[in-house]
């Protein structure tokens, strides 16, 4: 009797094991798929990232040229820096800029002030505005004619 239990039960651990390998094989694939377009995203991410880092560090350094340099740009000026492997072409247009608040610079005297200058700094003309200019600290553009203090 014992010996026909047994042979009751042979073969049915291969069938679970068959069912569970082809479960597995339908969804590893997937997994797999699912893990590489994520590594691909994450480098083009990466990529892209390192790309705005050398561009931002590429107007940080025309910036510091436009202060620390007498003189400098003559308008317009392109020269290329390279920054982390990347080659960055930078082009000064012109020496247009703005400033605002107290501690923007030491010959505004008033907080909230609005100042511009067209020559890189060397003189600045104070702007007005049809509302209170007091405690303004930033200024932002969203084109070359349109932008706003906020304070």
């Amino acid at each position: 009797m014992l010996k026909k239990v047994i042979s009751d039960e042979s073969g049915r651990a291969l069938v679970l094991a068959l069912i569970i390998l082809g479960i597995g094989a339908l969804l590893i694939p997937t997994f797999l798929t699912h893990a590489s377009t994520n590594l691909l995203a994450t480098q083009a991410t990466e990529k892209g990232m390192k790309e705005l880092y050398a561009a931002d560090a590429g107007v940080e350094h025309a910036i510091w040229r436009i202060k620390y340099e007498p003189g400098f740009p003559p308008t317009p000026y392109t020269y290329t820096i390279a920054i982390n492997d990347m080659t960055v072409a930078i082009t000064v247009t012109q020496p247009l800029g703005w400033a605002v608040g107290e501690q923007a610079l030491p010959i505004l005297e008033w907080p909230g002030t609005i100042l511009r200058t067209t020559d890189g700094g060397q003189s600045w003309d104070r702007q007005t505005v049809g509302v209170r200019e007091a405690d303004l600290d930033s200024v932002f553009f969203v084109n070359e004619s349109a932008g706003w203090g906020v304070g």
